[in-house]
């Protein structure tokens, strides 16, 4: 080879090695991190953000299991191998982390195909976005929201709390001068009325404890489809004094969750408004429908509807008569769905009657041994 062609393969070259190294200043300039993976779904190079998460890991669902260990399960291979395989994009929002072993991390998690995966065993890209901050912020949001709804509350209660001590306080002091005058007469009817109050003011003070309470500190499986009928039975007896015919359509595939999150609660408060409502009974039908990437349960009744859909989940709002109900169990539901990362929703059937929705995000759960055997 003679030093002409020496002389211009170098210069070919040296324009190629400045992009490249151009190419590298921006990704670790990036503020978010990046894994190149293959087709053996093995680390291929990363940018400085990355490099510092990926520690030692060579294996792309290995960094990915341990970065993701305090978040819901997921198979990292069967979803890296879909993305280079079937040329999609994965995206997993706000996942728990346990980088560096610091608590309270979340990260943004995009997996995206290469589009020269066919010329080269570079298969796609991690991009690794931490969301800490914004989650935080997020929670002191909620923190503010759910302390503000507090003192409303509080304020409200000492609204209801009133009446009904009042009218125990006014019977007492009846029942007093009747027996001081040696007179039995009425005393029956008075202590009635006492025992009415204080049940009264005992149910305003259970749905207050109930709205305030967290409910995701039990963590006992169940099904969907199971804690549904669990409920339909506890009503049941109530649905046939009312003459209400109660039908649920159960999912074809059931799903896990948590029994001990309150949605049996949600779920009989619902059932009970319902057969409430329709005086001259009716029928109700609860349908539970699993996907990705929420479940729902439907409620549907043939009731006179809902008089206001945006205001029935207030505190201490009510459709029923005066001394028939504190406003608070709709509010308790609203609470207790919202907990578990999901919502709840009223409206007016077209063909009459009310529907309630209840959807919840889908969570996968398994045993950590098992993750760690993978």
């Amino acid at each position: 080879m003679g030093a002409g062609q020496s002389t211009e393969q170098n210069a070919s070259v040296a324009p190629m090695i400045a992009a490249q190294a151009a190419s590298d200043a921006v990704l670790d300039a990036l503020p978010i991190g990046l894994v190149v993976f293959d087709t053996k779904l093995r680390i291929r190079s990363a940018n400085t953000v990355a490099r510092s998460i990926v520690q030692s890991d060579h294996e792309a669902p290995a960094f990915l299991r341990r970065l993701c260990e305090d978040g819901p399960f997921v198979d990292w291979s069967s979803e890296l191998q879909d993305v280079w395989r079937r040329r999609m994009t994965r995206r997993f929002e706000a996942v728990a982390g346990n980088e560096r072993g610091a608590p309270d991390r979340f990260f943004d998690i995009c997996i995206r195909p290469l589009n020269d995966a066919s010329t080269s065993d570079a298969a796609g890209v991690i991009l690794i976005d931490d969301v800490t901050a914004r989650i935080s912020m997020q929670r002191r949001l909620a923190i503010s929201e759910r302390m503000a709804a507090i003192g409303k509350v509080a304020a409200r209660v000492a609204h209801e709390l009133n009446n009904p001590l009042d009218g125990i306080l006014r019977y007492s002091n009846l029942a007093s001068r009747r027996l001081e005058a040696g007179s039995r007469q009425k005393i029956t009817e008075y202590l009635d009325r006492i025992r009415e109050g204080s049940l009264r003011m005992s149910g305003i003070v259970r749905d207050l404890l109930e709205f305030s309470r967290s409910h995701t500190d039990v963590d006992r499986e169940a099904t969907l489809n199971g804690i549904v009928a669990d409920a339909i039975d506890a009503m049941r007896d109530r649905a046939a004094q009312h003459h209400v015919a109660l039908r649920h359509e159960a999912a074809t595939n059931d799903a896990r969750v948590d029994k001990g999150t309150g949605l049996f609660q949600v779920f009989c408060n619902l059932i009970k408004n319902a057969i409430d409502a329709m005086e001259q009974g009716g029928s109700l039908t609860v349908l539970t429908q699993t996907g990705d990437p929420e479940h729902c349960v439907i409620f549907e009744d043939t009731g006179p509807g809902v008089p206001d859909p945006q205001r029935i989940f207030e505190a201490f709002y009510t459709t029923k008569a005066s001394g028939k109900g504190t406003g608070l169990g709709l509010a308790v539901c609203r609470e207790i769905v919202e907990s578990l990362g999901g919502s709840i929703a009223a409206e007016n059937r077209a063909e009459g009657g009310a529907r309630f929705c209840v959807r919840l995000p889908r969570v996968d759960r398994e045993h950590r041994k098992e993750n760690s055997n993978e």
